[in-house]
């Protein structure tokens, strides 16, 4: 049983990398998708540091942050919106915790170094 969890675990980090853009991406919707029960689902992230829900959230705020490095033409609450967070003061919260700035003081500290 082990082993089917952890490759449930590696089907569902590739299904969120691949479907991080979409709202419909839930636990419910990547259990559908892996044919199995959102209890296995879970179970498969159990022994991991994030769970299924914290895992979308940070690949999410990661691709998020890419954005804000390589898109300057993009604004924070267009990425926020891009990425499903309510709004960009949400964003930037998740943002804070994550990398301990906001997204304004990282897409400044890019801007600096490449100066």
């Amino acid at each position: 049983m082990e082993e089917i969890l952890v490759q449930i675990y590696h089907r569902a980090l590739e299904y969120i990398g691949e479907h991080y853009l979409s709202k419909e991406l839930t636990i419910e919707k990547i259990a559908d998708v892996l044919a199995c029960s959102i209890h296995t689902l879970r179970r498969a992230f159990r022994n991991n540091p994030t769970g299924v829900k914290a895992t979308i959230l940070k690949i999410r705020l990661y691709k998020g942050r890419e954005l804000l490095q390589t898109q300057s033409d993009l604004s924070i609450e267009s990425i926020a919106q891009m990425l499903h967070f309510s709004d960009a003061r949400h964003f930037a919260t998740q943002y804070k915790k994550c990398f301990y700035r906001t997204p304004s003081e990282d897409r400044k500290r890019k801007k600096r170094s490449v100066t």
